[in-house]
């Protein structure tokens, strides 16, 4: 599902934009990227939905933003971007920030299971005010 609505949206948008003067001149090579990229993106959603819920979404969701930091790398691979000193300390950070959260221990919860900072299947907590 994901993939048809990233279809969807991707090419509303450039239908929005008005004709489309060489739509049908389209390299196979850059074809088959295309296809590419929307397969890993809807991959992706999928297993970011799948993580968040496995557990919390405080630290489930930083993890995605790695991506940033491998789309850098990647560019300065294959594209021969220049990486500047403030380009590398942002991604540096940036992983940084996502092993602090991944790392960190969990606080527990009232009631809560182990496994997952949730409260066990079919149970309740109710906390006593006397």
């Amino acid at each position: 599902m994901p993939f048809v609505l990233i279809v969807l949206v991707a090419w509303g948008t450039v239908l929005g934009q008005g004709p489309l003067p060489h739509g049908g001149r389209i390299e196979r090579k850059s074809r088959v990227m295309l296809v590419a990229a929307g397969v890993l993106t809807a991959t992706s959603s999928l297993l970011v939905f799948r993580a968040l819920s496995l557990g919390d979404a405080s630290r489930g969701s930083p993890m995605t933003n790695v991506a940033l930091v491998f789309s850098v790398t990647l560019a300065a691979i294959f594209l021969k971007e220049k990486l500047t000193w403030q380009v590398v300390l942002e991604a540096a950070l940036m992983v940084g920030g996502v092993l602090l959260i991944a790392l960190a221990k969990p606080a527990e919860k009232n009631g809560a299971s182990k496994k997952n900072g949730r409260p066990a299947s079919g149970t309740t907590t109710y906390e006593s005010n006397t």
